[in-house]
């Protein structure tokens, strides 16, 4: 069994860390520190203590993207998108993609997420979402041509 209590003194601060560079505000970042733990704790007799970062981190960032789809988050968006060519994962462009991110597919999203925002390769994106290289370059080709309408805009 994990002990869940010492994986969130532990760990604690990177699900913080990573929820509020994603959602890019303090109080949902602890909302999802929040709620990651819980679901930690309701599978601790499941899962092994090994890999428990990578598990963390997807969870992580499994929660923040189905907040970025509320109606709520998707209210304070910006209009104007970056190219999802070049996608600095800073303030004012992280908040744009926001809109985007809300619209899609999850499987799209969560890719775009890890390729444009932490800069993962296409290999590291499919060891963490268990498929193919090609398959993550499709959801990111799909990604691309989701922001094209919003690009005609900028």
């Amino acid at each position: 069994m994990i002990d869940v209590a010492a994986l969130y003194v532990r760990h604690g601060a990177l699900v913080f860390r990573r929820a509020r560079r994603l959602l890019d505000d303090e109080h949902a970042a602890h909302d999802v520190v929040h709620d990651v733990f819980i679901s930690l704790h309701e599978r601790r007799n499941e899962l092994q203590d090994t890999g428990m970062i990578s598990w963390l981190y997807v969870v992580t960032t499994n929660l923040c993207l189905k907040r970025i789809r509320t109606a709520a988050t998707r209210a304070r968006l910006v209009d104007a998108m970056p190219s999802a060519r070049h996608v600095p994962a800073r303030g004012e462009d992280l908040a744009a993609i926001r809109s985007v991110l809300a619209a899609i597919p999850e499987d799209v999203a969560t890719a775009a997420v890890y390729r444009f925002v932490d800069e993962m390769t296409h290999a590291e994106i499919s060891a963490i979402m268990g498929c193919s290289r090609r398959h993550i370059g499709d959801l990111l080709l799909r990604f691309d041509r989701a922001m094209q309408p919003a690009r005609a805009h900028v």
